[in-house]
């Protein structure tokens, strides 16, 4: 192999090594479980603004539709 070739062969092999050393420890710090349960949180809480929305919009139609028909 060239020089050239074989330095980066090195760099390439020890970012792989490196690269799984990182994932290995993430995965057994349990950071992954965490990140999925920090994600469903937020999501929960989106999902419940979103249900607080649509009941503030019924009870804002509703109220207008009964105002409508009263002005009548």
């Amino acid at each position: 192999m060239k020089p050239l070739t074989k330095y980066y062969t090195q760099v390439f092999g020890m970012g792989l090594g490196m690269g799984g050393l990182m994932e290995l420890f993430l995965i057994k710090s349990n950071y992954y479980q965490m990140l999925a349960a920090s994600e469903a949180k937020q999501r929960l809480k989106e999902l419940e603004q979103e249900r607080e929305d649509a009941d503030r919009l019924k009870r804002i139609i509703a109220a207008n539709g009964t105002n409508a028909s009263t002005a009548n």
